[in-house]
């Protein structure tokens, strides 16, 4: 029991010192530190001398082509189709002031001759009316006495027949215009999209015959963020004014597109913002 009693009191005591041997001889053997400045690094610094210079900047954007001007064929009178243009189908193509189509013109003709007599009649009675005038002057100097009426100078007949004089002339320029428009040109070049009327069909006026669309100028709407409008010097409220002129030259415009499997390029320029 002794034995037991003081080993429960040796041991601890020997791990104990144990410990701190270990600990003395780690403190005894660590590395010393041996104070050191820092290296400064010194940054890379690139020198470029600056120069003016001009620079070209390109601006990419993208649209769908429209035509200038596309419109209804429509006619101003009536009657049947005696003849068409020779491409006049859907996808036909036609030149400035080409005769799309022919309206039968026999009932104007004949309008223009009717109108044509009465201005013949008109002015028969215009001429008797003012020999008429003429001799009732003459004959109220020569008799009369006091003050004449104008129905007695025959005025009212007289400018009744001058009237009826310009009414003949009006109705005849009527007729003219009318027989004009019997045939409907081209108004500029170009293409045919849809066909509503035949050779051989009697139309009314305001009915549509057609539906057509220029191919000598196309325009392309091309939306551009307003950061880039700055790049292009256009005329933004200029008063009107388009660029082109003398003090508003136009930035190069080139459209791409591809075209039957090849890229195809054209120059344009810009017509309005």
């Amino acid at each position: 029991m002794m034995e037991k009693s003081r080993l429960k009191i040796l041991l601890p005591i020997a791990l104990l010192l144990t410990g701190i041997a270990c600990a003395w001889a780690v403190i005894a053997t660590r590395p010393q530190l041996v104070p050191q400045t820092p290296n400064a690094e010194v940054p890379l610094v690139t020198v470029i001398q600056v120069e003016p210079q001009t620079l070209r900047l390109n601006v990419h954007s993208q649209g769908v082509v429209t035509p200038r001007n596309e419109i209804d064929l429509i006619p101003e009178v009536s009657g049947k189709i005696i003849q068409l243009h020779h491409d006049f189908v859907a996808g036909g193509f036609f030149a400035r002031n080409d005769v799309l189509v022919s309206i039968d013109p026999r009932d104007y003709d004949y309008a223009i001759a009717l109108a044509q007599a009465q201005i013949a009649e008109a002015k028969r009675q215009l001429a008797m009316e003012e020999a008429q005038a003429d001799q009732a002057h003459n004959e109220w100097q020569a008799l009369g006495e006091g003050i004449a009426t104008s129905l007695a100078m025959r005025e009212p007949q007289l400018a009744e027949a001058r009237a009826k004089l310009k009414a003949a002339e009006a109705n005849l320029l009527q007729a003219q215009i009318k027989r004009s428009r019997c045939e409907l040109r081209a108004p500029f070049t170009g293409r045919l999209q849809t066909k509503l009327a035949g050779l051989g069909q009697t139309i009314q006026s305001g009915e549509k015959l057609a539906h057509i669309y220029s191919t000598d100028l196309a325009e392309i709407r091309l939306p551009l963020p307003t950061d880039q409008l700055a790049y292009l010097d256009l005329p933004l409220g200029a008063g009107g004014k388009q660029c082109g002129a003398a003090s508003l030259p136009c930035p190069k415009v080139t459209l791409t597109a591809d075209f039957a499997g090849a890229l195809q390029s054209i120059l344009g320029r810009p017509h309005r913002a």
